[in-house]
């Protein structure tokens, strides 16, 4: 339904959505969910051009993103009276892939003569957050209900990058930077749903994400802060509202508006770790991350087909950009500033079209649902069990 579930959060995942949700389940039950992800990699590769009086810079990526078939959500629900329990494992964070950057740089010099550099960067990374949620929901009355999660979450994080120099047929090894850690938080989910009539329902949540700390090591001949540091994966906090519309018993309109901190994502960040930026510090050059807000609308409509309820869902979002930009940059040369200006540059946001559909045979019951978008496309499949 487009990620448009604040207002409703009418099963398991709520504990994530919005746990005051969970208050219309009322049996309890055990969820699962598969994903299927795919990355689209034409996409995720680039080619950069900027040219300027006498010097060019052109950068070239091939990366590549697994993709995966996994259990990405199990759940079990408890109610009691006019309060639920929930317990749920939630896959939030799960990519690895390859990366393969190169950097082709021509200038020209106060004499007139070419001058070509070329740099590249290799790597791999692998990197998982899984939180464990234990959710408490309860119905204060008939219209409202509010909900709350304590969240453990755990990162795994393991990456390797080789930055080199090409002269020629030649690749000259610079320095590289490895890491293999591991780290864990605490975090929190809060919510509320107010039932205005049958027909009207609005929501709120707000979600504390966790804050990881790892150790990240430099090596190499050429290293410029030889030696470990420390890497900081603060993820985004969120606050959302929604609405929910049921002018029937067979139609649902859902929306929601989402506030994404992804601003957190530069908590102390350290510049100067790849190969076009490793003579800079955070002194030389500022980053920025806009924070964004999302509009999430979707729908859902149940059909009989022989006393057998079946619904059909659809859904629209854009998601705006969350890439890494250069805020302003001190007594750089020109020929750097392009670069750094080139590499750092804003993507288009994308568009999210979502289709699914469910049906229910008296206590079990069965979804699916596809997520497309330029960039990659997502496939759910979830079961749950009524007791």
């Amino acid at each position: 339904m487009g990620n448009a579930f604040i207002a409703l959060a009418d099963d398991a995942t709520a504990a994530e959505a919005n746990p005051a949700g969970l208050t219309i389940l009322v049996k309890p039950e055990v969820s699962f969910e598969y994903r299927n992800v795919t990355f689209d990699s034409n996409t995720l590769n680039s080619v950069n051009d900027v040219n300027a009086a006498q010097q060019g810079v052109r950068i070239t990526s091939f990366n590549n993103l697994e993709t995966f078939n996994r259990p990405s959500f199990v759940s079990f629900v408890y109610p009691y009276h006019a309060t639920r329990f929930a317990f749920s494992r939630q896959e939030a964070v799960r990519i690895r892939g390859s990366i393969d950057e190169t950097f082709n740089i021509s200038l020209v010099d106060n004499s007139g003569i070419p001058i070509r550099i070329d740099a590249a960067a290799l790597g791999l990374s692998d990197q998982q957050v899984t939180n464990y949620n234990f959710t408490v929901a309860h119905q204060w009355n008939r219209n409202l209900s509010i909900g709350g999660s304590i969240r453990y979450s755990k990162l795994s994080w393991e990456t390797a990058v080789q930055n080199s120099l090409v002269f020629g047929d030649e690749t000259v090894s610079t320095f590289q930077t490895q890491m293999d850690d591991t780290d864990s938080s605490f975090a929190f989910n809060i919510g509320s749903i107010y039932r205005c009539s049958p027909k009207i329902s609005i929501g709120a949540v707000y979600k504390k994400n966790p804050k990881f700390t790892t150790t990240e090591v430099e090596t190499g001949e050429f290293a410029k802060k030889p030696g470990p540091f420390t890497n900081t994966l603060k993820l985004p906090d969120v606050f959302g509202v929604g609405a929910a519309f049921k002018p029937n018993d067979q139609l649902t309109i859902t929306s929601d508006v989402v506030r994404i901190e992804y601003s957190d994502l530069l908590t102390a960040f350290e510049a100067g770790y790849n190969i076009v930026t490793s003579t800079h510090e955070n002194e030389d050059i500022s980053y920025q991350i806009h924070n964004v807000y999302e509009f999430h609308i979707g729908g859902e409509v149940f059909i009989l087909v022989k006393n057998l309820p079946i619904a059909i869902r659809q859904g629209y979002y854009r998601k705006p950009s969350n890439a890494l930009l250069v805020a302003s940059a001190h007594g750089l040369l020109p020929i750097d500033q392009l670069i750094v200006e080139t590499i750092f540059s804003k993507p288009e946001s994308e568009s999210h079209i979502t289709v699914g559909s469910g049906v229910v045979f008296d206590n079990f019951q069965v979804d699916v649902a596809f997520d497309a978008s330029r960039s990659s496309n997502q496939l759910v499949i979830s079961t749950v069990i009524r007791f």
